[in-house]
């Protein structure tokens, strides 16, 4: 597969061998049949179907199929994957062995109701994009103390600063006003286009204010040879109480000409889902 930059779905299912391009569009009309409504596009460099926010991405790998953004669903249909490989959002579909299409579509219809439930809530997550800016607003079911902790914490920061479909290592994390930090992000999948590295994104920066349980800002930089993406990136974390809970404010600033607003959101999106699900749950 040479491509790395896909512009629609065809484009990346055509990269594969005509037996996993079949499964590939079987899995394309499976979520299209359970979600006439959902629109399907690319995002980090995946096939991915959207309807009242992201519903699913799926990929293919070596030795199997991956779907993402699928938490909920993992807990909900439990037994039913236990014969699969999963985690927090993901499952992995061997491709060795009949590809479960039934259960995919029960998958997606949860989703799909899922998706609506939230849209319906007052408290729906909030996003404004301009040109160089992202802002969204996230309600974690969580003190504001347990949230902040897992700001600050670089076990925790690896376990949920990075999107669906890609792998963050920490090399450095000193939390503290004037501190370093500097991580990767790599994809999962041959088929991500690093900013980095082929298919890593490094960035490095440091720890400009933190206000114990309400406020962190940092400055990062993504490391790259490509002026379009050079620049330092302004991002604020605020923390309010709200409902029992804590809504998490984050504005993610001077985003460089070449970063995608659109992406970045939907990067930001499923790192602060994974950060809910990880207080949420300890």
């Amino acid at each position: 597969m040479a491509r790395t930059h896909f512009r629609s779905v065809d484009e990346y299912i055509s990269t594969f061998p005509k037996d996993v391009q079949d499964v590939l569009e079987k899995i394309r009309r499976t979520i299209k049949e359970a979600a006439p409504a959902s629109q399907e596009t690319i995002s980090y460099q995946m096939p991915a179907f959207t309807h009242d926010g992201n519903l699913l991405y799926f990929g293919a790998f070596k030795n199997h199929i991956g779907l993402y953004g699928a938490s909920g669903a993992v807990e909900a249909f439990k037994d039913d994957l236990s014969p699969y490989a999963n985690a927090k959002g993901a499952i992995r579909f061997p491709l060795d062995k009949p590809i479960p299409f039934a259960l995919i579509r029960e998958i997606v219809k949860f989703r799909a109701k899922e998706n609506a439930q939230k849209a319906r809530k007052d408290r729906a997550n909030v996003v404004e994009m301009t040109d160089n800016s992202t802002r969204i607003t996230q309600h974690i079911h969580a003190p504001r103390a347990k949230v902040y902790r897992a700001l600050v914490d670089a076990n925790a920061i690896a376990k949920w600063k990075v999107p669906m479909g890609m792998t963050c290592y920490v090399h450095a994390f000193d939390a503290r006003v004037g501190g370093t930090l500097r991580i990767s992000l790599t994809y999962d999948a041959p088929t991500g286009e690093g900013k980095t590295t082929a298919h890593t994104d490094t960035y490095h920066g440091r720890f400009v204010k933190l206000v114990p349980n309400e406020q962190v800002v940092e400055v990062d930089e993504f490391e790259t040879a490509d002026p379009a993406l050079r620049g330092e990136m302004t991002i604020t974390i605020t923390l309010v109480d709200a409902d029992g809970g804590t809504d998490l404010h984050a504005e993610h600033a001077g985003l460089p000409r070449g970063v995608s607003p659109a992406d970045n959101k939907t990067g930001w999106r499923m790192a602060l889902a994974k950060l809910a699900a990880l207080v949420e749950a300890t």
